[in-house]
């Protein structure tokens, strides 16, 4: 059987119309490798689009492929399932929803409260603390109860401190009072008693002082009586070449697990250009992200199995990333490349869930335990 990469090649030269070839292409694309999930004795999970799932049956194909776990990328952030202060939009969700039941992907939901990506109503909304409470409360638990059959763990709050460990001015802090995470929790937890909760952010490889802070939180709601439900942390590895390194990242995986907490890589992409610089793609810039992915998840692969909530990928192709969507620059994090061929950095991923990896990332926790 031809090489996927030359038979693209031959369909290409061979067709008549140049859309077909690269139709033909792409529905090749990606779909030769191994499985990732199947390497995996731990989640496996991939950041969608939910209408590219539907619109394009390359991505779909791949999101089946390689991936066990999904997390809607927009698709239940308020602004997109909750758009008027009475009216929700369930399309999307409910559409993930099918796919995964169709499929047998798991779902890990994304997000219940953050302070962006909010519907215009929002900002408008009046009230008193105790009316923001319960407009919160309402959004919270109408979403969670409706989910509660197919998603079975939820990011509850995003991004709420501060690199300084301060908690983050946002529009819940100002309305509803600087114990609104332990709030949001409750909820979340009376929702879906049987739910694994999950609180999430950026830095906390990088930044000693917000997962301190986290880790007080976790302390503190664990100290109430009754305590206030909360499972995991999420780690969001959005991480370049060199920073944070491989020993900042297993300080904070262990501080985590340390505390009884599922420890969750919840956003890994790799940037090659975080100063959005005007650079070339080379191969030896490929061959160094090779390596990034594979000793971040052979470091993950090594963590005891009872703290493994999984890693999830954020985004299918290069094109797709946030990179270059939101921040707008060119960068090339992912694990496939625009024409969903994969790079290196996805047999760099494959490498490190291998079990034979001694690589000191994959042996750096291998005897700990919490």
């Amino acid at each position: 059987m031809l090489a996927p990469n030359r038979l693209c090649l031959l369909l290409q030269l061979a067709a008549s119309l140049p859309s077909i070839g690269l139709l033909a292409c792409r529905e090749t694309a990606g779909i030769s490798e191994a499985p990732l999930r199947d390497a995996a004795t731990f989640p496996v999970g991939v950041a969608v689009s939910v209408s590219r799932v539907w619109e394009d049956p390359t991505y779909e194909a791949l999101v089946r492929h390689h991936f066990d776990s999904l997390t809607p990328e927009s698709a239940m952030k308020m602004a997109a399932i909750h758009p008027e202060r009475d009216a929700y939009n369930w399309v999307y969700a409910d559409g993930l929803v099918e796919f995964a039941r169709e499929t047998g992907q798991r779902l890990h939901g994304h997000v219940l409260v953050w302070h962006e990506d909010l519907p215009g109503w929002v900002a408008t909304f009046q009230g008193d603390a105790s009316a923001w409470s319960a407009m919160l409360e309402e959004h919270i638990t109408t979403i969670v109860t409706r989910y509660a059959d197919a998603f079975d763990q939820w990011d509850v709050v995003n991004e709420a401190f501060e690199d300084d460990g301060t908690l983050r001015h946002t529009i819940w802090a100002e309305h509803l009072g600087e114990d609104y995470v332990a709030a949001c929790f409750q909820w979340a937890g009376a929702a879906d008693p049987g739910a694994k909760l999950f609180y999430n952010d950026f830095g906390l490889a990088s930044s000693p002082q917000k997962l301190a802070a986290v880790l007080e939180m976790v302390d503190d709601l664990r100290s109430r009586e009754p305590p206030v439900p909360i499972h995991g942390i999420g780690l969001q590895m959005h991480v370049d070449l060199e920073h944070p390194t491989i020993e900042e990242v297993a300080h904070a995986a262990g501080a985590i697990a340390g505390r009884g907490l599922l420890v969750r890589f919840s956003e890994l992409d790799v940037a090659l250009n975080p100063g959005g610089e005007d650079i070339d793609l080379s191969s030896a810039l490929l061959e160094a992200q090779r390596e990034r992915y594979r000793e971040i998840v052979a470091f993950y692969a090594g963590l005891p199995d009872e703290v493994q909530a999984g890693i999830t990928v954020w985004g299918v192709s290069d094109a797709d990333s946030w990179m270059r969507l939101e921040a707008g620059r060119m960068d090339w994090p992912l694990l496939f490349d625009e024409a969903y061929q994969a790079k290196p950095a996805f047999f760099g991923f494959a490498a490190g869930l291998q079990p034979g990896d001694t690589s000191p990332a994959a042996t750096i926790t291998r005897s700990w335990r919490p």
